[in-house]
């Protein structure tokens, strides 16, 4: 449950490493969404930038100064799930719900990645795909990214790693850092 694996599937990714942690305000941020955000993707959010993945995948991650912005992303992503569950489209609910769904990514084929959450912590992997077709992996984000781009894991309703460029992948930054 480390970048280092993401680093390994992902050729590009290391170079773009800080040499300095990012100084993220993670008190507010896990107080304020009433989640305490994993380990390796406090590490991603810190040490690389937000990037896009072969114009496809981008990682939600907060900026210094920012989280407020963050927050709001993600609570409006959470009303949308409430919405699609309201209306019997999706089988999951939000978080805060006990065993509720909080985004960490989207696509630009209007996908939604997710954290499952347990008791204000993840327990795992859960894609949503734009024709509401959710698949759930029982890992970590970068274990899920890293088992996506080697090929080892084919999420339902998703393209392969060779759909995605694999294994010559593109990274595109998504904002200034």
């Amino acid at each position: 449950m480390t970048v280092r694996n993401l680093e390994a599937a992902l050729p590009g990714l290391s170079r773009q490493r800080r040499p300095a942690a990012l100084s993220l305000d993670w008190a507010t941020l896990e107080s304020e969404l009433e989640f305490r955000f994993p380990t390796d993707f406090k590490e991603l959010a810190e040490f690389y930038p937000e990037f896009s993945l072969c114009d496809f995948l981008s990682v939600l991650a907060p900026r210094p100064t920012m989280e407020q912005e963050f927050i709001e992303e993600a609570r409006d992503l959470l009303t949308v799930l409430q919405d699609n569950h309201d209306c019997g489209v999706a089988e999951f609910l939000p978080h805060p719900n006990e065993g509720g769904l909080f985004p960490w990514g989207m696509s630009t084929s209007g996908d939604v990645y997710y954290w499952k959450v347990h008791r204000g912590q993840d327990s795992g992997i859960v894609t949503g795909s734009r024709a509401d077709i959710f698949w759930e992996f029982e890992g970590s984000l970068t274990d899920f990214l890293a088992g996506w781009l080697d090929g080892s894991l084919l999420p339902d309703d998703q393209p392969t790693a060779e759909q995605l460029g694999g294994p010559h992948f593109r990274l595109t930054s998504t904002r200034e850092q």
